[in-house]
């Protein structure tokens, strides 16, 4: 089964890995050549357009490695600590 053929549906929040973004930009060039729209393979993979133009450019920069996710850490207590 082709790349493009294949349902990538993703929930939650979409931090990929390295791996996971080539073959995700490999997945769209690949429908393009086919005549695919980019649009058609981005949405099987449950991502959009944009993420594939933002993937894209940091290949091109040699940058794949997830960021960092920002936000304020989670606070554990103790009594949480215990079961985690």
């Amino acid at each position: 089964m082709p790349i493009t053929q294949g349902r990538r549906l993703r929930y939650g929040p979409t931090h990929l890995t390295e791996a996971d973004k080539l073959m995700f930009i490999m997945a769209v060039e690949e429908g393009v050549r086919r005549g695919v729209p980019k649009a058609k393979t981005t949405e099987a993979w449950g991502l959009n357009k944009n993420a594939y133009s933002v993937y894209k450019k940091q290949y091109e920069d040699g940058d794949l490695e997830p960021k960092k996710i920002t936000g304020r850490p989670p606070e554990f207590n103790e009594e949480v600590r215990k079961y985690v």
